[in-house]
C-alpha cells in the first residue's frame, strides 16, 4: 500500500480476483486443511475469556519486547491454509489483490490497494526512514483498534488501521473491513492480514471477529478492543521481515509470517500507521478507529514515533466532513471519529 503515488481508478481496474489459491469451485479436501479444521473445532471447545484492562491502551499495552517470541499457536485460523474454514467464512469470494505485475524498485508499481484519489483521503502517521546507507530503524510496533460491528455499503473496502515499517519494508499488517465486489452476498468480512508488497497480496489472513482470535490476540481496554503487532527486520543483508501478534493468553509474541524479498523490499522509504479507505466519492458513517502507541525499533531501543521521525499522512482525495481526525499524541496515537 505504498502512498507515493495515487492514481484515479475504479475497483475493476485496481483490484482483481486472487484466484491463485481460491477458485470459484468447491474447495477440495486435503490433509493439511482437514487437520487444521479439526484443530479449529477442538480449539472452539475451550475458548478462554478475553483479557480486560482497567487502563487505556496507551498505558496498559503490552511492550514490544515483553515476553518470549514463539511460533504461531493458532495456525488453524489462517484462512489461506485452512481452506475449509475459509470456505465456511467467505465462500468462494477471493481476497483483494493489486492488478498488474509488481516490479521491484519502481514506487509507482507499489501504489498497491490505492483507489481512488476521488475518494476519502488517507490519514495518519508517517514513519520517516533513516537515510541510506545508515539503516537503523529495524521494526515497527502498534496497537490497532478493531470493531466487530463495523459495516460498509457494497463495493467498499477499508484498511484501518494499517501499519508498515520504514526503510523499504516488504510487510504490512492491515485491519481489513471487506465488502468489495458485491460484499459476499450482502455481508461484510472482517479480518487481519499481512500485506506482502513483493507478492502484492494478503498472507496469513485471520478472521478478526472469530472468538478464538478475540480471546488470544485482542485485549479489551476502556478505549476499545485492540490487537498489537510488530514487524521486525531480521537480517542486515537481505529484505527478511517477520510479523508478530501479541497473545494475551500466553503473554508472548507469536510469529505469524515472514518473507525474504531478496533485497530491500517495497521500494517505499517511509513507513506508516494510517486509515486507508478504498472507494469513490462517499463518506459512510464509521465507528471509532484508532492506532495506539506507534513505536519504532532502532536496533537497541523501542521509541515512540515522535516529531523527530514522524509526520502527518494527509494524501489522496476528499475530506469527509462527518469524520473527525484527531492526534492524541503526535505522531504515535491517532483516532478517527
Amino acid at each position: 500500500m505504498a502512498l507515493t503515488q495515487l492514481t484515479a481508478c475504479t475497483h475493476s481496474k485496481d483490484l482483481v480476483t486472487d484466484n491463485t489459491l481460491f477458485k470459484t469451485t468447491a474447495v477440495k479436501s486435503d490433509n493439511q486443511s482437514d487437520r487444521l479444521y479439526t484443530q479449529y473445532l477442538d480449539a472452539k471447545k475451550n475458548i478462554k475469556p478475553q483479557k480486560k484492562f482497567s487502563r487505556p491502551s496507551s498505558e496498559a499495552a503490552p511492550k514490544p519486547d515483553e515476553g518470549p517470541t514463539t511460533p504461531d499457536t493458532t495456525p488453524y485460523l489462517n484462512l489461506r491454509a485452512n481452506t475449509r474454514l475459509k470456505q465456511e467464512y467467505m465462500g468462494d469470494r477471493p481476497f483483494p489483490v493489486r492488478a498488474g505485475k509488481i516490479k521491484a524498485g519502481e514506487d509507482s508499481n507499489f501504489s498497491v490497494k490505492s483507489c481512488c484519489n476521488t475518494g476519502p483521503l488517507n490519514w495518519g502517521a508517517w514513519i520517516k526512514p533513516i537515510p541510506f546507507p545508515v539503516v537503523n530503524l529495524w521494526g515497527v510496533y502498534a496497537g490497532h483498534r478493531i470493531d466487530t460491528t463495523l459495516n460498509l455499503p457494497n463495493n467498499e473496502l477499508l484498511y484501518s488501521p494499517t501499519t508498515a515499517p520504514p526503510n523499504q519494508a516488504n510487510l504490512e499488517v492491515t485491519t481489513v473491513y471487506d465488502r468489495w465486489q458485491g460484499g459476499y452476498g450482502g455481508t461484510i468480512k472482517r479480518y487481519v492480514g499481512i500485506w506482502n508488497h513483493k507478492l502484492a497480496k494478503f498472507e496469513s489472513p485471520k478472521q478478526m471477529d472469530d472468538p478464538i482470535f478475540l480471546s488470544n490476540y485482542v485485549g479489551n481496554f476502556p478505549d476499545g478492543n485492540f490487537y498489537f503487532l510488530k514487524i521486525m527486520k531480521t537480517s542486515t543483508t537481505t529484505g527478511l521481515y517477520e510479523a508478530f501478534y501479541y497473545n494475551f493468553q500466553t503473554s508472548s509474541w507469536e510469529s505469524q509470517y515472514s518473507y525474504d524479498s531478496g533485497s530491500f523490499g517495497s521500494g517505499q522509504s517511509n513507513g506508516w500507521s494510517i486509515h486507508e479507505p478504498k472507494w469513490d466519492d462517499i463518506c459512510p458513517t464509521l465507528p471509532t478507529l484508532k492506532s495506539s502507541v506507534v513505536q519504532v525499533f532502532n536496533g537497541t531501543n523501542w521509541l515512540n514515533n515522535t516529531p523527530a521521525n514522524g509526520a502527518t499522512v494527509n494524501s489522496g482525495g476528499m475530506v469527509c466532513s462527518n469524520w473527525t481526525y484527531t492526534w492524541l499524541n503526535n505522531y504515535y496515537e491517532w483516532r478517527l471519529n
